[in-house]
């Protein structure tokens, strides 16, 4: 079963040469954009229309996105803020009203204490 080769591997496993190192990928695919190499060792991106890169179109749609958010947002924030100053203002309303009631009383109550001190002189 087992071949010559392999029984003498088994004899001499001093004498056995290395695993071969396993091949090396393929280079690496190009990237999409053009770089120049700068003297300080950076790469640029090659000069191009604006609109030709990407990152201008990821740009332009994350403003869009934020705009169309923004627009929901301010419309809710403004009538959360509506409803809470109608609230205020029916709160307000309501205190006027019991302020001018209890001045009602008040006056009431004074007049009837000035008519019960009047009439216990008169007595």
């Amino acid at each position: 079963m087992f071949s010559a080769e392999a029984a003498e591997q088994t004899r001499q496993p001093s004498q056995q040469k290395p695993p071969a190192p396993p091949p090396k990928p393929a280079a690496a695919p190009p990237q999409h954009k053009a770089t120049v190499q700068q003297p300080d060792g950076h790469h640029a991106a090659a000069a191009g229309p604006f609109y030709a890169q990407p990152e201008f179109w990821v740009a332009v749609a994350f403003l869009i996105v934020v705009g169309f958010s923004f627009r929901k947002v301010t419309r809710a924030i403004a009538a959360a803020l509506d409803m809470r100053a109608e609230k205020i203002k029916a709160k307000l309303d309501e205190a006027r009203s019991l302020r001018e009631e209890a001045q009602a009383l008040l006056a009431e109550y004074q007049r009837k204490q000035r008519d019960a001190m009047n009439e216990a002189e008169d007595i």
